[in-house]
């Protein structure tokens, strides 16, 4: 009773919010549990008060004699473990100590008491107790257990090894004890052992993928890599029908380096599927010579991603390395083969948001803004809560100067994203340009209050607003507002620059100018720092 007990805690109090979709849905979860537990709990009292209530009565009916003594120290284990189901472990230990002075031949109060300790964090009385209730009970799995716990609890992971090692010499049918023991072997740096251990297990099971994947990743972690690989190639020779275990073999040859090795493997899985995108990718690239660049490797990928059956992740983590490599480019019959891919992308998975937002990214790359804007717009049609894809399209909108389009866009980002700083900062940015300086400050003081956690893009916003005052002809408010700035990135070139601007403005020349030559040290191909203080003048 008192280990169903815990586990209905265990299972209402302590679940991973990992495995909770919401906030709401964890609290509303996390409540129905409690109060499951709770019914439980009254019924788990209600229960023991009977058992306490009816013992001797019980013990009666069986024919047999007990002494009252006897039945003194069954309801005091019964109280015990009411006490523990409460939740009052200092009581529940004090009642179990009670049990095991009265009686020292039986294990139960022993091991109930250092689960008991083990709640309390008295780990040499839990240690203790367990052992204890080993020594009258050898042959108590649980018992073993629980000490098994007890050392991985305390970072004894060879005490632990020992345990699941006697466990498994005991009932060598159990494959659980074998893992557990290998798996402190391992912690405990004896990756050598837990090898052993394994192959003792495979013998009586035969090769399997648990086995042989554990295997494999000690014999990498011990610097055995050929040893490995063989583990690997185990796997896949006893279940040639699989061709997820030769892909694993494939990829781990790739790791390592051993590229002609991963080519054959590749070539075995084309010969079973000639289909297979993942394999036909990799033989493009060895046949190219890696060269990333390669027109026939391009051509190559060109081919698979018109193929709808190719899963669009594939494509896309063989797409990913161009997005900002596509922009140095000089080739320019390279770089089109590389945008034709993003652009192809899109065609094949008309109705992916994501290949319309990696299009989109590298025709930002290459400075085609108008026509990224267009696919950056495709994208939030189809899916419109990525946040990054809206916040890319502002920042063209800006560049591009559409400052009215910009203020609805910005708009709409903000009702959707309402903690999002920089939808104000760019809303900011709109209305400013429209002369609109008032509406401009408004978003530029929200945006500061959405900001916090982001520095860089604060300093951003208190340059805009210093401008914007400027614009005003609010000097004083001007120069209070980058000197903010300034306190957040004294090496910020933009920032530094403004505050020569309003310095300058305020007929501060040469306090101007020495700002500007500050400025251009952190940024030395600043074309405007270079024209202002050539010019001496804005």
């Amino acid at each position: 009773m008192t280990q169903i007990g815990r586990s209905v805690k265990d299972l209402a109090l302590n679940i991973p919010c990992k495995y909770w979709t919401s906030t709401n849905q964890a609290q509303s979860i996390n409540d129905s549990l409690r109060n499951n537990y709770m019914k439980f709990l009254q019924y788990s009292i209600s229960f023991l008060l009977i058992c306490s209530f009816s013992v001797t009565t019980l013990l009666a009916q069986e024919g047999q004699r007990y002494t009252e003594e006897e039945v003194n120290i069954q309801k005091l284990f019964i109280e015990a473990n009411r006490e523990k189901l409460l939740r009052k472990y200092d009581n529940a230990a004090y009642l179990f100590e009670e049990v095991t002075k009265k009686d020292k031949t039986n294990p139960a109060p022993y091991y109930e008491l250092a689960k008991v300790y083990d709640i309390l964090d008295e780990s040499e009385k839990a240690l203790k107790n367990i052992k204890t209730a080993i020594r009258l009970d050898k042959k108590n799995t649980w018992y073993q257990i629980f000490l098994a716990q007890l050392h991985e609890k305390n970072n004894l992971d060879i005490e632990a090894a020992k345990v699941y090692e006697q466990l498994a010499q005991k009932d060598p049918e159990n494959d659980y004890y074998y893992y557990q023991w290998a798996y402190f072997l391992v912690k405990s740096g004896q990756g050598e052992k837990a090898l052993i251990v394994f192959d003792n297990l495979e013998n009586v099971t035969g090769v399997n993928s648990d086995i042989a994947e554990r295997k494999h990743k000690i014999y990498h972690q011990l610097g055995k890599r050929k040893e490995a690989a063989k583990e690997l190639a185990k796997l896949a020779d006893a279940f040639p029908d699989n061709i997820l275990y030769k892909h694993s073999l494939a990829r781990y040859f790739e790791q390592i380096g051993s590229r002609k090795n991963a080519k054959v493997i590749y070539e075995q899985i084309i010969r079973m599927n000639p289909e297979d995108a993942k394999a036909s990718i990799a033989l493009a690239s060895y046949n190219a010579g890696n060269q990333k660049n390669d027109l026939g490797y391009l051509g190559t990928l060109s081919e698979l991603f018109k193929k709808e059956n190719v899963l669009i992740d594939v494509k896309i983590a063989k797409l990913y390395p161009y997005v900002t490599a596509v922009a140095d480019e000089k080739d320019p019959s390279t770089k089109q083969a590389i945008l034709d891919l993003g652009k192809l992308l899109t065609e094949t998975h008309s109705t992916a948001a994501k290949a319309y937002s990696i299009y989109g990214d590298m025709l930002y790359q290459v400075g085609d803004f108008e026509a990224a804007l267009e696919e950056y717009k495709k994208t939030l049609k189809e899916d419109d809560t990525v946040y990054p894809v809206w916040k890319n399209a502002m920042e063209i909108h800006h560049l591009l100067g559409k400052h009215e389009a910009l203020i609805d866009f910005s708009e709409e980002a903000m009702d959707l994203f309402p903690n999002q700083g920089a939808s104000y900062y760019y809303n900011g940015l709109a209305y400013s340009k429209k002369e609109a300086y008032g509406e401009a400050i408004n978003s530029y003081q929200l945006a500061l209050m959405m900001s916090g956690k982001d520095p860089a893009l604060a300093a951003d916003i208190y340059g805009a607003m210093s401008t914007t005052y400027g614009h005003q002809k609010n000097i004083e408010k001007a120069k209070m507002t980058v000197q903010e700035g300034l306190k957040l990135n004294p090496k910020y070139p933009r920032l530094i620059e403004q505050y020569g601007d309003v310095l300058f403005q305020n007929g501060e020349a040469e306090a101007a100018i020495t700002q500007w030559k500050k400025a251009l040290q952190y940024d030395k191909n600043s074309a405007s720092l270079k024209r202002k203080i050539a010019n001496r003048s804005l």
